[in-house]
């Protein structure tokens, strides 16, 4: 988009306010204490990590020698723990994303509970009120099966159903703790005080159901029906020479994108999770993303590229001066089925970044990329580039790869994925 002419904000929402992140909290402590308990909900190797940070960083004071426990047995969380472990948890994911070339400038990161002590979910909550769109009422039980120990209890509920979802949502639990809906809704009211007129969100597919309910909440404190978008990405399978791997996110068994970079390389990870629709299912096959053929579509374009810088390496090699000015080139020479082909291809590109910044879809991109280097494979392997007796011919050929050379390396630029000079 920033490419097409549009200015962007990015921003990474921490979710560090509310329940969830003190369950995690929570799962630390009771792994420093080896309270292994059904309800406790995040397991696994990098729990026990954060817990052995938290520990070094607060020392006895927050771990004492005999846990503080709840009514249920669980470890009862300080303010300061929460604080510790969100901190240490973010610089591993500022850390991960940084070596994945996804770069967060500080101000780019907004903290859910910072946006609470603020006071700002208390002012969409009163704005909501000011509209008649929020009342106290109680939501029917659950649709699918039977629940015998339901229990009616009334909840602040935003009017969802008067905007096309399928029934009134609440923005408060019984509690008076805040949903993730009624966060979500100050968040974005916030972005729009902040004078941003389009909010895209880039959610994982398992938050589907939220999407309708937000869109009407942000609709009726804008009265726009646009501003927002939400995208839905599907979750990533990962195999090895056909083989799924398992994971199981609750037993903390899974594996980690800084992993499978180790593995196979930024720019494989990079351009396979680009070259699909967020919507699509990907099955990534950690063994095939490193293969050296024409089936591996990094290695394909990034060959490409290679081959192009190869010629002009031939042409020091052989004492030839490369042209600088090709308007002295006479195109004209340019006839082939395999020549016409690229040059219609280089002519689209600038529409194919429009497009693809205006249906938000960069797998157009990677598309384009694989495209461009199959029509240049294809002119590579049946013709010479320099011919020693037709130099304009010559001129016209090396100007035509130059082009597609520049071309190629901008789109891979955009995707932030390297245009090697010799494989």
């Amino acid at each position: 988009m920033s490419k097409a002419g549009y200015d962007i904000k990015r921003e990474y929402l921490i979710n560090d306010a509310g329940v969830q992140v003190n369950k995690f909290a929570q799962s630390v402590m009771a792994s420093y204490y080896n309270i292994d308990d059904e309800a406790i909900q995040y397991k696994g190797k990098y729990v026990q990590e954060a817990a052995e940070d938290a520990y070094e960083k607060l020392g006895n004071a927050s771990f004492p020698p005999e846990p503080h426990l709840d009514a249920n047995g669980l470890p009862i969380v300080s303010d300061e723990i929460v604080a510790t472990v969100v901190k240490q948890q973010m610089s591993i994911i500022n850390e991960d994303l940084e070596f994945a070339g996804i770069h967060f400038k500080l101000d780019e990161y907004f903290s859910e509970k910072v946006m609470h002590l603020r006071g700002e979910a208390d002012a969409a909550e009163e704005e909501l009120k000011a509209k008649d769109l929020i009342y106290t009422g109680i939501l029917p039980p659950p649709k699918g099966k039977e629940i015998t120990d339901y229990k009616p209890v009334e909840m602040l509920l935003f009017k969802a159903k008067q905007f096309g979802d399928d029934e009134d949502r609440p923005i408060k639990k019984p509690d008076g703790d805040w949903t993730y809906f009624g966060s979500d809704v100050a968040y974005h009211v916030n972005k729009i005080n902040r004078g941003y007129n389009k909010l895209i969100n880039v959610w994982g597919a398992d938050h589907g159901g939220a999407v309708k309910r937000l869109k009407a909440a942000v609709t009726a404190l804008t009265d726009k029906k646009d501003v927002i978008e939400i995208h839905l990405v599907q979750m990533v399978r990962l195999f090895r020479g056909g083989e799924p791997l398992k994971m199981s996110k609750r037993a903390g068994v899974f594996v980690t994108m800084r992993e499978v970079i180790e593995e196979v390389g930024i720019d494989a990870v990079r351009f396979i999770l680009l070259s699909r629709k967020l919507d699509s299912q990907l099955d990534f096959d950690l063994e095939k993303a490193i293969e050296q053929n024409n089936d591996n579509p990094v290695f394909y374009v990034q060959y490409a590229y290679a081959r192009m810088c190869s010629i002009f390496r031939q042409l020091e090699e052989r004492g030839i001066e490369k042209l600088a000015d090709y308007t002295k080139v006479d195109f004209s020479m340019l006839t082939l089925a395999e020549e016409t082909a690229l040059i219609k291809d280089l002519c689209t590109y600038p529409i194919v970044v429009e497009k693809a910044a205006l249906a938000r879809e960069p797998h157009r991109l990677a598309f384009y990329a694989s495209e461009l280097s199959a029509k240049f494979h294809s002119w590579y392997n049946a013709e010479k580039f320099i011919v020693d007796d037709n130099p304009k011919l010559t001129n016209a050929r090396l100007a035509l790869v130059s082009a597609t050379q520049n071309v190629l390396k901008d789109v891979l630029s955009i995707m932030n994925i390297t245009p090697p000079e010799k494989m």
